[in-house]
């Protein structure tokens, strides 16, 4: 069986779902496949895709951080929040300058509520709000925390301007593009988004699907251990992983009193054997993992 992390540069304009749907083609059939932290049809870049026991590392994926390189439009908003969607309003851009666009960018760093864009896959009562929005619905919606680490600005030649953006997971960088242009007495929505890095993931080591096929897909496959390379480490023995795999349990004699919170557990191939979390000093399993191989 296979189990790993395909770090896949996502195309423009298609789904994450499609590049599922590609590589359901490429791989063994009936092998279990997901993809980690979606992005829009109209962004392009890195998407973790998780195969075999992989997908049970999804939600960990997704909670990391993000680097984003994003093109926001000034003068025009969308009902999207992004070029893709109807516009609403328009306004002459006379106001802007580059001055103003780098004076505005303190207040978006830090801790940032953000209200979820109508065109987003957050779900109301089951329903996908995407789907509420195109029936001409619009419903209210609670604010969500994020944290912004970083704005760089790359290039401003307005009506565009070019930043690139560090962030916590579940921030719609159309909204900050929207957010920003209010703040400036204006209109702005998203023209252009590359996602550059997902956690470990990064956009220079991502693999086109043009490039893989059936006879080259495993060069590309990333082993959980590797793909989980921000947690730390605790190298158990043969002994212990027969122990754990048994029991469910886990040692109590690993010297665990210093371990952070949340650490994976793997064997000395450095094969992941399963995460761990530290409760009163103890450590319990959180994830098991039953890899009959492993690509290392």
């Amino acid at each position: 069986m296979l189990h790993g992390v395909l770090n896949i540069h996502k195309p423009k304009d298609c789904t994450s779902y499609d590049v599922i749907r590609s590589l359901k083609k490429i791989l063994p059939p009936k092998t279990k496949i997901g993809h980690a932290g979606t992005l829009d049809p109209l962004a392009e870049g890195v998407l973790p895709v998780c195969i075999g026991e992989a997908t049970k590392i999804v939600p960990y994926l997704q909670s990391d951080d993000k680097i984003y390189r994003a093109t926001l439009l000034f003068g025009k908003e969308t009902d999207t929040q992004d070029i893709s969607g109807q516009i609403i309003n328009t306004k002459s851009i006379s106001n802007i300058t580059s001055a103003k666009i780098s004076n505005i960018l303190p207040q978006f760093l830090g801790e940032q509520l953000q209200i979820p864009p109508m065109f987003s896959a957050v779900k109301k009562n089951g329903i996908p709000l995407y789907k509420l929005a195109r029936m001409g619905k619009t419903i209210e919606r609670q604010s969500r925390k994020v944290m912004i680490y970083s704005i760089e600005i790359n290039r401003i030649d307005l009506p565009s301007v070019v930043l690139t953006i560090y962030c916590s997971k579940g921030t719609y960088i159309r909204t900050l593009a929207d957010t920003m242009g209010k703040a400036l007495e204006n209109y702005a929505c998203l023209s252009e988004l590359v996602r550059q890095r997902c956690g470990v993931f990064t956009l220079d080591r991502a693999v086109s699907l043009e490039l893989l096929n059936r006879n080259n897909y495993m060069d590309y496959i990333i082993p959980l251990a590797s793909s989980l390379e921000g947690f730390p480490s605790l190298i158990v023995s043969e002994s212990d992983e027969a122990f754990m795999r048994k029991t469910g349990l886990i040692p109590n004699d690993l010297g665990i009193v210093c371990i952070p919170d949340l650490i994976k557990i793997v064997n000395e191939s450095n094969n992941l054997i399963c995460l761990a979390s530290k409760k009163h000093d103890t450590l319990r399993i959180e994830r098991l993992f039953n890899l009959t191989t492993q690509t290392s």
